[in-house]
């Protein structure tokens, strides 16, 4: 499994994971927010299917770290509590 997929830090134990997404937009849209205003369930539900790619996808506390002169875009993970990081790529630790 890799290092973004686990609920956990291994080295730490903190919890990574967060509220699921399609929860905290219609949360939005009950708050009143703009762009989830007049939105339907089906709506919200079909627009996080789209772009996060399931119902069941969760925010997460782990940060991704992108070092510019080596790859465009994330290449490693990094826990927010005990500052463990992995590689992106092959998940070991560094």
């Amino acid at each position: 499994m890799k290092v973004d997929e686990l609920e956990k830090c291994p080295e730490c134990g903190t919890q990574w994971q967060g509220d699921l997404i399609v929860d905290t937009f219609k949360a939005y849209r009950d708050a009143g927010k703009e762009f989830y205003a007049g939105k339907t369930d089906e709506e919200i539900e079909a627009d996080v299917i789209r772009f996060y790619g399931g119902l069941d996808r969760r925010w997460s506390n782990l940060i991704g770290v992108e070092i510019q002169e080596k790859y465009d875009g994330v290449s490693e993970w990094l826990c927010p509590d005990c500052g463990s990081r992995w590689d992106r790529f092959t998940n070991k630790k560094l």
